[in-house]
């Protein structure tokens, strides 16, 4: 006799039949409305065929995206097209394509796309990374600009050096054990961007914030969430990297209003000498009014705030990670490094900023390292903003990773010849949304690096094995 499968079973039967139901009223309003078919500008390119409703879901979401894009290009070419639901895209996926659209074109590839969980982590919008270009935006990217250009007169350089001597210290404790550095780069890197925003802050609050940090791109980057950032309507149902995510957000907020309110207080002890101040007060001059029409607000410090933390944290570790795998096996190139270190820097002193012009053979494995392994393989999301090659609102996905290899798979790790000093590459903040970041960015790998190699001479004097070695194969960043 045939048994009742119980209110899960019904609940299950509905939800599906809920989501057909769904899925054929979107169908035949596309339908009606023109179908799933191309912009006129954006049909004469070649693609995948789109299906109905999810677009060419599949292709986007392919768990190894740089090099499917790569092999998607061998059928289709540098430039093809794609949709994912109702949305455009157009891959670019040469060097010569990419520097069109972030530097002879730039303008016409300035905006920035709308996006769900984009708009719930940049509080709607109004950070730097993706915020679209307006003049509230410009005038954002100014006060970073300024507020970082005025920290650069300050301690910046004693700062970084503390660090790098903590780091030099973390790994003399490890005594040549097997390690993964990545966390240890992180979390010093947020140890000097925290000191340069918001001045002299205890270890326990530098802690909390990367942890959030790393949590909130753990939870950003999953599939799962990704799918709700294409497709909105499914954040009805249960997501539970959604919801860590939002908590995630949610913790982040209070640490950086709690540090924010400190800096507002008439007894902060700061006295103007971290960003924070130098970005409230620009804030405070050119705050949004009835009778303007652009100015910004203290959530537009807060962006900003949280702009340098992820931009410089995540994007540091990654590229000293990928150093150390690269130069782990190739011991001339740290013996280069180590003998022009030594040649400029000696034993003496502390390596500086200023020292970086006098080491070629260093900046050439900087810029190798950058093109070899960026920090981020696909560019930021971009829109064009008006109608020229490709239509308004079109969304080219800029791929860096593949675009900076050299013919038939040529580097400087081949030979240490061929990592030639000023190198041209394309960077992950050559276009102009680039603020305070890469700026952030070309301090202090090269200072810190110089620190760690300096700190483990004798190591490098005496042979000493890999894993002792580890510090200075930093320098390549």
């Amino acid at each position: 006799m045939h048994q009742d499968g119980g209110p899960c079973t019904h609940l299950k039967m509905l939800t599906a039949a809920l989501l057909v139901l769904l899925l054929l009223v979107l169908a035949l309003l596309t339908k009606r409305h023109g179908g799933f078919s191309f912009p006129k500008n954006l049909g004469r390119l070649p693609g995948p065929r789109a299906l109905p409703f999810v677009g060419n879901l599949l292709h986007l979401f392919h768990p190894d995206l740089p090099i499917h894009f790569h092999d998607l290009a061998r059928q289709y070419g540098s430039i093809f097209r794609l949709r994912l639901g109702s949305k455009d895209m157009v891959v670019l996926n040469s060097t010569d394509l990419i520097r069109e659209a972030l530097l002879r074109k730039w303008s016409d590839f300035a905006g920035r796309p709308h996006g769900f969980v984009a708009d719930l982590v940049s509080l709607g919008g109004k950070d730097l990374s993706l915020g679209n270009y307006t003049p509230t935006w410009r005038l954002q990217r100014k006060m970073a600009h300024v507020a970082f250009q005025r920290c650069l007169r300050g301690n910046m350089e004693q700062i970084v050096q503390s660090q790098a001597r903590q780091l030099c210290k973390a790994f003399h404790g490890y005594g040549g054990k097997p390690v993964d550095l990545a966390k240890d780069f992180s979390l010093q890197a947020c140890g000097v961007i925290c000191s340069v925003l918001f001045g002299p802050l205890d270890n326990f609050t530098i802690e909390k914030l990367h942890d959030c940090i790393y949590k909130i791109m753990e939870n950003w980057g999953a599939i799962s969430v990704q799918v709700v950032d294409a497709l909105p309507f499914l954040k009805v149902f249960p997501n539970a990297n959604l919801r860590h995510l939002l908590s995630c957000i949610k913790s982040r907020d209070a640490l950086v209003q709690h540090v924010m309110k400190k800096h507002q207080e008439p007894h902060s002890t700061s006295e103007g000498q971290d960003m924070v101040d130098h970005m409230l007060q620009f804030q405070h001059e050119h705050g949004a009014s009835e009778g303007k029409g652009t100015g910004l607000v203290p959530e537009h410090v807060h962006m900003a705030i949280v702009d340098m933390l992820i931009g410089g944290t995540e994007t540091t570790a990654t590229l000293l990670s990928w150093a150390v795998a690269f130069l782990v096996h190739r011991p001339q190139i740290q013996e280069r490094i180590h003998e022009e270190l030594m040649a400029v820097v000696g034993t003496s002193r502390d390596p500086t900023y200023s020292d970086r012009e006098h080491l070629p053979f260093l900046n050439a494995t900087i810029l190798e390292t950058l093109r070899l392994r960026p920090s981020a393989v696909l560019a930021l999301p971009h829109m064009t903003i008006r109608d020229t090659r490709y239509p308004v609102s079109a969304r080219p996905i800029l791929t860096f990773s593949m675009c900076r290899r050299k013919p038939r798979g040529l580097c400087c790790w081949t030979t240490s010849d061929s990592a030639l000093p000023g190198e041209p590459h394309v960077g992950v903040d050559t276009c102009r949304f680039s603020c305070a970041n890469i700026h952030w960015a070309d301090r202090y790998p090269c200072q810190c690096s110089g620190l760690l190699s300096w700190c483990h001479t004798e190591g490098v004097k005496k042979g000493l094995t890999a894993q002792l070695l580890l510090p200075l194969l930093c320098c390549c960043y």
